[in-house]
């Protein structure tokens, strides 16, 4: 019970002091541990590939799927993070079927149309695009642009941001006449979203 508590904490405070106030043999070591294991997995230098950073998201999954159960979204999203992990490292191969089985999970909850699954969407198709098989990646891509333009509109940031990695689709495959109008519009509506100073602004200017 303890455990599970712990994990579903959400980071703030007053959770923290109030969930370390429950008696346990020695909460403090558990709060410790786990918050080490997620904000290593979740941090910065999660994208830096690194063993650390790979055990550390590694055990998250395991720990939320015991307590919470495999189908929980807090597995889901531990899955997708040791993913981007192992993409880095440059393992697309091994990081494939964490990210099927993030977007079986998050499907399940959402639904097939639900605009969070077009996240997941859009990392499989980078996944796909990592390993060659453009086919594959610009149907996932796509499939994500619909979900979130009738979800959330055409301006939505989520929309430029699957719009620049269509894009970068078309680049890769030497395609620059159809990636071209694709990146323009994500210019515009990142930079209307998200300020022109922005790392993602920045991003699709490069690829222009």
């Amino acid at each position: 019970e303890m455990l599970a508590t712990l994990l579903l904490w959400d980071g703030s405070p007053n959770k923290a002091d109030a969930t370390a106030a429950q008696p346990a043999e020695d909460p403090q070591e558990a709060v410790t541990e786990i918050t080490q294991a997620t904000n290593q997995c979740e941090g910065r230098d999660a994208d830096d590939g690194s063993p650390r950073t790979l055990d550390a998201c590694q055990k998250m999954v395991a720990l939320m799927a015991e307590i919470l159960g495999p189908d929980h979204e807090r597995v889901a999203r531990f899955l997708m993070r040791q993913a981007q992990v192992q993409m880095a490292q440059g393992q697309p191969g091994q990081a494939e079927p964490h990210l099927r089985r993030a977007l079986a999970i998050i499907e399940k909850i959402h639904g097939a149309e639900g605009p969070s699954i077009s996240i997941g969407l859009n990392h499989l198709a980078m996944n796909q695009l990592a390993q060659g098989r453009y086919t594959e990646a610009e149907l996932l891509l796509k499939r994500a642009l619909q979900i979130q333009e009738r979800a959330l509109g055409a301006n939505d940031v989520l929309v430029g941001m699957t719009l620049r990695n269509l894009a970068r689709l078309y680049l890769n495959q030497l395609q620059p006449e159809p990636a071209e109008p694709l990146l323009k519009r994500a210019l515009s509506i990142l930079e209307n979203q998200l300020g022109k100073e922005h790392p993602a602004v920045a991003a699709a200017l490069e690829s222009l």
